[in-house]
C-alpha cells in the first residue's frame, strides 16, 4: 500500500491530475473540474492566470479569466471547426498515398474519375484498400494519413482551449507520467476482452463461422500494422469526442449533459459509414459505445485510457476477428470470420456495434 508523502498516516488513494502522483484525499483539492495536490494546484492556477491577468492585476484592474463563448456556443463552433479540419488534414495526407497507389498501378485516373453507384463508399474503398500494393508502402501512407489527421486535431484543440477557453492545457486530460503505460495494458485487454466476448458467444450461438487463421508472420505483421494506423484514428476522436465537448460541457452544465451530448455527437458522425442507415441499430450502438468510452474518462480523468481502449476496440474488431469496423470492411485479419447469424444479433454488414449481442455485453460491461 502506498502513503501519503504529506500525511504517512494515511494511504495514497487518489491521484493529481497534473503530476500523476498519488495523495491522500485531504491533500487533493478541486480546480476547475479536476483534483491536483498543493504544489500543482498553484502551478495551474498561475498558468490559468497567464501574462495578461498579471499584468491586470498590477494595474489594479479585474481580469476576464473566463470562457470567451459560452460553453453551448463554443462546443457547437468546435465540432464544426474540428470535423471539417480533420476532412480537410485527412484528404491532405491521402494524397501521397493516392500518387502511390498510380505508382504502382492500382487504379487508372480513368477509375478515378468515374461516377460509380456509390461515389462517396466506392472511392474510399478504391483510395484506402490496401489491393496492389506492398504492405510497408501501404503502411506509410496511411500512417502519413491518419497522424496528419491527428496532428491537425491536436492543433485546433489547443486554440480552442487555450485561447478561447482560457485554461492551461495540462487540464485537458493528457499528463505525461508512467501511468501512461497502465492505461494502454488496460485499454488493450477491456477491448480484447469485450470484443472477444461477442466473438465466443456468437460462435457457441453458431452465428459466426471461422473460415481460416492467417499464418503466424501474416498475422503479426496485420496486427502491428493497424495498431500504428488506428492508434492516431482512435485519439483524434477522443480528443473531439471524450476531450473536447464532454469535458467542456461537463464543466459547465454536468457530467450527464457532457456524457449524453458527445455520446449523440459520436454517434451522428458515424452516420456516413457503409450500412449506417440500413436501421436505427448502427447510430444506437454507436451511441452506446460513446458512452462506453466516456466511462473510462469519467473513472480516470484522463483521455490515455479511453484513446486506447478506442485503438483495441477497433483493433480487435477488424483486424484480429475480421468482422466489420463501424461498416468499413477490413481486407486482412487474424481470423477469417463469416457472418451467419441473424443481422438482428450480429449487426450484419455494419458489424458488432449494430447488433443486440453488443448491445447485451456492453451492459454486461458497464455493470462491471
Amino acid at each position: 500500500m502506498a502513503f501519503c508523502p504529506h500525511h504517512p498516516q494515511q494511504s495514497a488513494e487518489a491521484q493529481c491530475e497534473y503530476c500523476g502522483e498519488y495523495f491522500c484525499e485531504e491533500c487533493l483539492g478541486p480546480l476547475m473540474g479536476r483534483q491536483y495536490c498543493p504544489a500543482c494546484r498553484e502551478k495551474v492556477q498561475h498558468q490559468a492566470a497567464g501574462p495578461a491577468q498579471v499584468g491586470s492585476q498590477r494595474q489594479g484592474r479585474p481580469a476576464s479569466t473566463g470562457p470567451a463563448l459560452p460553453a453551448w456556443a463554443s462546443v457547437i463552433v468546435y465540432a464544426f471547426a474540428a470535423l471539417m479540419i480533420m476532412g480537410m488534414a485527412q484528404f491532405l495526407f491521402a494524397l501521397p498515398l493516392v500518387v502511390m497507389k498510380f505508382a504502382f498501378g492500382v487504379f487508372t485516373l480513368k477509375q478515378l474519375v468515374e461516377v460509380p453507384e456509390d461515389v462517396f463508399g466506392d472511392l474510399i474503398a478504391l483510395v484506402t484498400a490496401p489491393q496492389g500494393m506492398p504492405l510497408p508502402a501501404y503502411v506509410v501512407g496511411m500512417c502519413l494519413e491518419t497522424w496528419g489527421m491527428l496532428l491537425a486535431v491536436v492543433l485546433i484543440t489547443y486554440v480552442f482551449v487555450r485561447f478561447l477557453d482560457r485554461r492551461p492545457w495540462s487540464t485537458f486530460g493528457f499528463p505525461w507520467n508512467p501511468a501512461i503505460a497502465r492505461e494502454l495494458v488496460l485499454g488493450v485487454l477491456l477491448g480484447g476482452l469485450f470484443m472477444g466476448s461477442i466473438y465466443a458467444v456468437g460462435r457457441f450461438a453458431g452465428w459466426y463461422a471461422p473460415m481460416g487463421v492467417a499464418a503466424p508472420s501474416t498475422a503479426i505483421l496485420t496486427v502491428l500494422s493497424a495498431f500504428v494506423i488506428l492508434l492516431p484514428a482512435a485519439a483524434a476522436e477522443e480528443i473531439i469526442f471524450r476531450g473536447y465537448i464532454l469535458q467542456r460541457l461537463e464543466q459547465r452544465h454536468g457530467v450527464a449533459w457532457g456524457l449524453g451530448v458527445s455520446s449523440l455527437l459520436f454517434g451522428l458522425v458515424h452516420l456516413g459509414n457503409p450500412n449506417a442507415l440500413t436501421s436505427p441499430w448502427p447510430f444506437l450502438g454507436i451511441l452506446l459505445a460513446g458512452v462506453y468510452l466516456g466511462a473510462a474518462y469519467l473513472i480516470t480523468r484522463n483521455l490515455w485510457l479511453a484513446i486506447f481502449l478506442h485503438m483495441a476496440w477497433n483493433l480487435f474488431e477488424g483486424p484480429v476477428f475480421g468482422f466489420p469496423v463501424s461498416g468499413i470492411m477490413v481486407e486482412t485479419s487474424v481470423l477469417k470470420t463469416e457472418v451467419v447469424g441473424p443481422v438482428l444479433w450480429t449487426g450484419g454488414d455494419f458489424g458488432p456495434e449494430a447488433g443486440l449481442l453488443m448491445f447485451a455485453l456492453m451492459i454486461v460491461h458497464l455493470g462491471l
